[in-house]
């Protein structure tokens, strides 16, 4: 049995899945700025510790501690975000490894509040895998101390 399929079908069912298509990138990567814009609030209320994930917080019995970490954590996710960000477009770009470290370094500046806070282990060690695993660039101890300086 020959189904017969229009011109007007075919343009209707290529333009709905286009939308789709399209709707779900744009959802997808842009949707902080998306939320942003509806619900401008809505990006601030990382600091409610009950919303946190348990990779970015501490379990201290000091208060000042956990304040320090409650208002770095955001600045933490961001800097995943685009740290991993930065690893898959280095992967796509067949980057060498000094090309990552130097761009690395070009986060880290980009947020001088990481240096020296309680994260930066954390984010060392999360460096060294994604770099591993993105990038198949395995940084040393010394590449990752150097990130740092």
């Amino acid at each position: 049995m020959q189904h017969i399929i229009t011109w007007n079908q075919y343009i209707i069912y290529s333009v709905a899945g286009l939308v789709m298509y399209y709707g779900f990138i744009i959802f997808r990567f842009y949707r902080k700025d998306i939320l942003q814009i509806q619900f401008p609030k809505a990006g601030k209320k990382k600091n409610d510790s009950s919303s946190q994930g348990t990779l970015f917080t501490g379990s201290s019995s000091n208060a000042s501690t956990e304040t320090a970490q409650n208002t770095l954590s955001p600045v933490v996710h961001d800097f995943v975000d685009e740290l991993i960000v930065l690893l898959k477009q280095s992967a796509a770009q067949h980057a060498g490894k000094i090309e990552i470290i130097g761009a690395i370094k070009k986060l880290i500046n980009k947020y001088p509040k990481l240096k020296g806070s309680s994260f930066q282990t954390s984010i060392t060690n999360l460096i060294a895998a994604e770099s591993d695993t993105n990038c198949n660039v395995r940084l040393s101890s010394n590449d990752l101390a150097d990130l740092w300086n």
